[in-house]
């Protein structure tokens, strides 16, 4: 696996990620593993006092807001990144336990790289597995991109538990 590239974030951030303050997860993670280009990187801040230290001192610009989650974007780096917060992801196990599918739960934090059993083998056959939402909208969006990069849904039954808002959180 390639882990240079992983390191194209600004020190600062980096820093934050090498300490456990955040991480860097889902698809810079896969893109990793494919060893194809990463699309954006992701971070994941696990602390709120943490985030916004780094919103600051980047000067990121606010993307989205929610009750659930703040998405911040700094540009100007080799990959736009995205800086978030959710109360709900307030370590490495969270954003794994947490995950819509398995392909996004790959995480990079504390000089250790993160995942779920099956990653790795997902990754290669690009065929994912739907894990569980509290959003569907959101994760049907999140599985047109996936389809987009050429990745199958390993029970195409899920979609039909991802729509049903009944059985959607945490199926």
């Amino acid at each position: 696996m390639i882990t240079e590239n992983i390191f194209d974030i600004p020190a600062v951030a980096h820093f934050d990620v090498q300490k456990g303050r955040s991480a860097i997860i889902g698809g810079r993670v896969r893109s990793l593993l494919e060893n194809t280009t990463p699309h954006d990187t992701d971070i994941y801040y696990f602390n709120e006092d943490a985030y916004f230290t780094i919103i600051e001192t980047l000067d990121a610009e606010l993307t989205f807001k929610a009750e659930y989650i703040t998405i911040h974007k700094v540009t100007g780096y080799k990959y736009p990144i995205e800086l978030i917060f959710e109360p709900a992801k307030k370590s490495v196990q969270d954003c794994i336990d947490l995950a819509e599918f398995d392909i996004c739960a790959g995480c990079y934090s504390e000089g250790k790289f993160f995942s779920p059993p099956g990653l790795k083998k997902a990754v290669v056959r690009r065929c994912m597995r739907f894990l569980q939402t509290k959003y569907p909208d959101i994760s049907m969006d999140r599985l047109r991109k996936y389809l987009e990069y050429g990745y199958s849904l390993i029970n195409p039954l899920d979609i039909e538990k991802m729509l049903d808002t009944n059985t959607a959180h945490f199926a």
